[in-house]
């Protein structure tokens, strides 16, 4: 007779590639749980479905502030190189000016949030999730069982 190990209990971790497409449509990267903003610049701090905490740790929003940061920086760029393709030879510097100014300071504020799941999705793709950091059946089980068993 054949002994079997123990089964733990299953759980699917999304792949990379799913997590950074939940990213991009504001869907939480463990489970694709929508929901995550009270408002526009207000998320909750924990998906409402698998329970996953969005700052993983002390300051894990530098990291979307920077993809927010690169993500402006290169919309405005785009618009600049557009604006003086369309335009030359006679560039109308005030438009292109009042244009760019428009992109600059729009871009962040309504990609801010965007910037913050996909942080987090990347995030969970460089470090993945830890036992029990979500509910299953989205994560890795608790690393240990809280039933009175102790340590010899």
């Amino acid at each position: 007779m054949q002994q079997t190990e123990t089964a733990a209990p299953s759980f699917h971790e999304a792949s990379k590639t799913t997590k950074l497409s939940r990213g991009v449509i504001r869907q939480c990267p463990a489970c694709g749980s929508g929901k995550l903003f009270r408002r526009w610049f207000v998320m909750v701090d924990r998906c409402p479905q698998c329970d996953l905490k969005f700052e993983r740790e002390p300051g894990h929003w530098s990291g979307a502030l920077g993809i927010n940061t690169i993500m402006s920086f290169g919309v405005l760029l785009i618009t600049i190189i557009v604006s003086v393709i369309a335009t030359y030879p006679d560039l109308p510097v005030g438009r292109l000016v009042a244009i760019c100014l428009v992109v600059a300071i729009c871009m962040p504020v309504f990609y801010y949030p965007l910037s913050k799941v996909q942080w987090t999705a990347i995030d969970t793709c460089m470090n993945p999730l830890r036992p029990g950091e979500v509910k299953q059946p989205w994560g890795p089980p608790p690393a240990h069982d809280d039933q009175g068993s102790k340590a010899p």
